[in-house]
């Protein structure tokens, strides 16, 4: 955030959130990720994370 505050980058280019997998995403023939693999991946990332959130 420092490079925001100081004007450098606007604050539109640092991510909410980065996600790490530890697993590996399946890919089509030209290495791509299955995007509906990926739209699952992540939205079974935020349900965890709403989950944890009203569960507490």
């Amino acid at each position: 955030m420092q490079f925001v505050e100081r004007g450098e980058i606007p604050k539109w280019w640092i991510p909410d959130k980065v996600i790490i997998s530890e697993k590996e995403l399946p890919k089509t023939s030209t290495a791509k990720p299955i995007r509906r693999y990926l739209g699952r991946f992540i939205r079974t990332c935020y349900l965890n994370e709403l989950y944890k959130v009203f569960s507490e």
